[in-house]
């Protein structure tokens, strides 16, 4: 069982049984964070958080990173210079502060 801010509650069922796959993504920033905090992944590190253990993976979400460096090709009317000095100092900030910029 789990909730989300505005307190509504769900509740979610894990069949080990399964011979599927099941694939989650939550977008390109921390698609790791929902399967631990409803207990799925290294029980060291959900113990040492407090969380719950419902199924001890640790392989699960290990290895994963965050990539907010993607490339998109687009006619501008600004100088390169310019644009390229604004994304230069955007990855700077997301590099030395892991902040998401908008």
């Amino acid at each position: 069982m789990f909730g989300d801010k505005l307190g509504s509650g769900s509740t979610a069922y894990l069949n080990m049984n399964t011979k599927s796959e099941v694939i989650l993504s939550a977008g390109a920033i921390a698609s790791p964070q929902p399967l631990m905090i409803t207990g799925i992944g290294s029980a060291y590190h959900l113990r040492a958080h407090g969380i719950p253990v419902v199924y001890d993976q640790p392989m699960m979400v290990q290895g994963m990173s965050d990539n907010q460096v993607n490339l998109l090709f687009a006619p501008s009317h600004v100088p390169a210079e310019d644009a390229l000095s604004a994304a230069w100092a955007s990855l700077n900030l997301v590099a030395s502060s892991r902040q998401q910029v908008v």
